[in-house]
């Protein structure tokens, strides 16, 4: 989805559409079915509404980008965008491809064709969620990608920072299914390249650690800009699966739990910035 800058802006947002993971092979084949297009495009919407954010079209709300060409890149493979399948899966006689990196490629190949991505000279790349990880995974091989008439490009992941962290029970549950996901669609090519060289490489390294925000941002030569909560209500229901209402009740925010709930939350958000600052910090960060 594509809405052009209104005086010929040079300035582009390119926005990673999110939508959670297909954490199996049974998952995926059911979210190929999902009515909101997230499992396939032939059930996308044929137009999108600019909410909010970097796509917002309010010049008050978003000032830098309100009159830049603004690309929401539609999200369906379950695998932020990482995965890279040569043959289709299937699943109780339903076939389907997952090959998100290739989704990548024919995006960026079409908006540098066709759509004026080739005259750009800032790009900002982002996304929300899921489509956060992908902007983490992705920003260096877009950067590759750009024309030399781009000057600023920089990567604004929007609560994608999702913590390689076991679960309040100790059961490293979503990192499970995160790895899960990089094994069974292929994302060795479809994550930071840099990663997987430190890791040791296809052959012989633990790469799945790669589908990580932290261990990808290591890596990153490009300007990165983070936005995130440390105590993201998503994360705290999935990855530290503290369940309670006063975590899922966003609203309240927090107002109704007890002291040894707020103890809990707080350890989870003291980890995270834990681990975002010993990746920003890093020396190839």
């Amino acid at each position: 989805y594509k809405n052009p800058g209104m005086t010929n802006s040079t300035v582009w947002v390119l926005s990673f559409e999110g939508g959670g993971w297909s954490y199996t092979p049974e998952m995926a084949a059911d979210r190929a079915e999902w009515a909101n297009g997230l499992g396939s495009s032939k059930l996308a919407a044929d137009n999108y509404t600019w909410w909010n954010g970097p796509l917002c079209a309010d010049p008050d709300r978003n000032p830098p980008f309100y009159d830049a060409n603004r690309v929401l890149l539609w999200y369906c493979d379950g695998g932020s965008f990482a995965g890279d399948l040569d043959e289709p899966l299937d699943v109780d006689g339903q076939t389907f491809w997952i090959r998100g990196k290739r989704i990548v490629d024919a995006l960026l190949s079409e908006l540098l064709a066709n759509e004026g991505l080739d005259k750009a000279t800032d790009v900002l790349l982002t996304g929300t969620s899921a489509g956060g990880l992908a902007a983490y995974l992705h920003a260096d091989y877009v950067a590759s990608l750009l024309p030399d008439t781009v000057t600023r490009f920089g990567v604004a992941p929007i609560s994608g920072f999702f913590l390689n962290h076991a679960d309040l029970k100790g059961d490293t549950t979503y990192g499970d299914e995160l790895r899960n996901v990089f094994e069974y669609q292929n994302s060795t090519g479809g994550v930071n390249a840099d990663c997987i060289e430190a890791k040791g490489g296809e052959e012989n390294g633990v790469t799945s650690d790669c589908i990580f925000a932290n261990e990808t941002t290591s890596h990153l030569q490009t300007p990165l800009f983070v936005i995130n909560s440390n105590v993201d209500s998503w994360q705290l229901e999935n990855i530290w699966r503290d369940a309670t209402e006063c975590c899922s009740n966003t609203t309240a925010q927090f107002q109704s739990c007890s002291d040894d709930q707020v103890d809990a939350i707080n350890a989870y958000g003291g980890d995270f910035l834990d681990d975002l600052m010993r990746v920003l910090k890093s020396d190839t960060s």
